[in-house]
């Protein structure tokens, strides 16, 4: 596989050749996550081979917040008694023929970057989803995401961690 980049879903990205296995994410990615854009209430990045056109994998990102009452309590008493903002991952798909080659931690990795450049302009505490299924809960819990307190699918994983995750060490 030739270098794997993300970039900005435009008109030239092949929505149409995309399954994740997931109708609602496939109809979204094809039909829905432009206009989104266009009316600037998500953005939608897509992983693609360099130089290539078809879609490997895509994340949605727009700005959210978490209700105080649904951070865990050891991390509550450290917070303002307010909702803190966030970038809220709506959506995180791969192609289900790439499914465990990487993509999706690329993508989450993407998203771990934008939300620390958040951070350095306007406020952003977290990264936060829904997981939309068991499977994508536990992929998540793998990579360090915490579970809300409301028992619903909702994880985040704090800036502050995200930072010293993506940290490279110095040699």
């Amino acid at each position: 596989m030739a270098k794997v980049v993300v970039e900005l879903l435009t008109k030239t990205h092949d929505r149409k050749s995309f399954d994740c296995g997931s109708p609602d994410q496939n109809e979204f990615q094809q039909q829905r996550a432009r206009q989104h854009a266009d009316r600037n209430y998500s953005k939608t990045w897509v992983a693609v081979e360099e130089g290539d056109n078809r879609i490997l994998g895509f994340v949605t990102l727009s700005m959210g917040n978490v209700v105080f009452e649904n951070i865990s309590d050891e991390l509550r008493s450290k917070l303002p008694r307010y909702p803190m903002p966030v970038l809220h991952v709506g959506q995180l798909a791969t192609d289900a023929t790439l499914q465990g080659n990487g993509i999706g931690s690329l993508l989450v990795r993407f998203a771990a970057e934008k939300a620390i450049e958040a951070s350095k302009k306007v406020g952003c505490f977290a990264i936060e989803l829904v997981a939309d299924n068991q499977i994508a809960y536990d992929w998540y819990l793998k990579r360090g995401f915490l579970p809300l307190v409301d028992r619903s699918m909702r994880l985040y994983q704090s800036v502050e961690t995200l930072k010293l995750a993506t940290q490279v060490p110095s040699s």
